[in-house]
């Protein structure tokens, strides 16, 4: 498991977030797709071979960010316009959770990915779930077996989410074997939207 200097990519497609009962902030779902203009740099240790945590092909590579990360973590989910914004306090205090982890994956030296997780005794909630616009399916894979393998280290039996209904994250994780438990309408930037919780079992 890597600490690497992260820099947030072009394009974000979509993100899910989730609320457990013992968060320290408060989750949405939603999507959304800004410019910026950084590009990733990691140092040479996160490059070498054997670093990642997940390799679903030659091209992905899973690192776990850490608190050094934390300020790039944040901007990277303010330019998805997640409410209220995480600030690089809520993405520390996340990494030093022991029942927490946070994911970036990784294609030729930029992130194409974040996801993060906390454990509510047998559920991974999954916190945070971001996947670049030109880069989807793969990195989302690669992810969501991190999150998996994850959950089996800690004991968890399964994988949780929450999603706005037919967004981009919704089908995404539903294409990746989440199935959804439950429907329920909420508002969203006073608008009023379906929420699900998707669930994957391990």
């Amino acid at each position: 498991m890597l600490e690497g200097e992260l820099k947030p990519r072009e394009r974000i497609l979509s993100n899910g977030l989730v609320q457990t009962g013992n968060a320290d902030a408060q989750w949405s779902s939603h999507v959304a797709s800004y410019p910026c203009t950084s590009a990733v740099a990691l140092p040479p240790a996160s490059r070498a071979a054997g670093a990642a945590l997940v390799v679903m092909t030659d091209d992905i590579r899973i690192i776990r960010a850490g608190v050094t990360n934390a300020a790039t973590i944040a901007e990277f989910l303010h330019r998805q316009d997640v409410r209220p914004a995480p600030r690089v306090d809520d993405v520390e205090m996340l990494c030093r959770r022991s029942d927490a982890s946070l994911f970036c994956a990784l294609r030729d030296g930029q992130i194409a990915g974040v996801a993060a997780c906390m454990q509510d005794g047998p559920v991974l909630h999954i916190a945070y779930f971001a996947i670049a616009a030109d880069s989807e399916n793969e990195p989302a894979n690669a992810l969501v077996q991190a999150l998996e393998a994850r959950a089996r280290q800690l004991g968890a039996t399964l994988l949780a989410a929450q999603a706005v209904c037919d967004s981009p994250t919704h089908r995404c994780l539903v294409r990746l074997g989440f199935s959804v438990e439950w429907e329920e309408r909420d508002r969203l930037r006073d608008r009023a939207v379906t929420v699900v919780d998707l669930l994957r079992p391990l």
